[in-house]
């Protein structure tokens, strides 16, 4: 399945959730699919989705946040994993979209790709909660979280590629500052 199918199979279980969404194709994707003011799209920082969305959940607790990361931005900020399993915000969940490839700059395969298991990483740096699933039943694993605050990570192996796609026509900070507005 590939990553735009998984998206929206996530956005259609969602209503005021927060999204914090990786760079790249992944921010195109979502936009494309359902842009509203929750979603924040992390144009050009990559590895940065994760923190920012546990800064959000830490902050927020009575708000459930969707952390949207891909396999090669993850690898860029391992440690954040680590930052997951000590705070444990029961109000996050993270979805790992693993292609095994950083598609962004033109799909060079990822360490991911040569046997980094990002599931079993999360794991090792004290991430109990993680689920690995096929994309097809990747709706019905956000229905459980967002009922029961379970699993807390989401592990799926998507397919390479995208469809053609537009820039998100909105610079950085107005991105963020209709993302703030969202929060009152």
């Amino acid at each position: 399945m590939k990553r735009e199918q998984v998206i929206r199979e996530i956005v259609l279980e969602l209503d005021e959730e927060l999204i914090v969404c990786n760079l790249g194709h992944p921010c195109q994707e979502l936009y494309k699919i359902n842009d509203r003011p929750q979603n924040f799209y992390m144009l050009g920082s990559m590895g940065m989705a994760l923190p920012v969305g546990i800064g959000l959940a830490l902050s927020l607790p009575e708000k459930k946040v969707i952390v949207l990361d891909g396999d090669g931005s993850l690898l860029m900020n391992l440690g954040c994993l680590t930052t997951l399993a000590r705070m444990q915000p029961e109000n996050l969940l993270l979805v790992i979209l693993d292609n095994h490839a950083y598609g962004s700059t033109g799909y060079q395969e990822t360490a991911a790709a040569f046997g980094a298991r990002l599931g079993d990483i999360a794991r090792a740096c004290g991430n109990p909660s993680l689920t690995t699933v096929l994309p097809e039943r990747v709706g019905g694993q956000v229905k459980a979280f967002l009922r029961t605050g379970s699993p807390r990570i989401l592990h799926l192996e998507v397919e390479k590629g995208h469809e053609p796609l537009d820039p998100i026509p909105m610079e950085p900070e107005e991105i963020r500052t209709r993302f703030m507005k969202a929060l009152l």
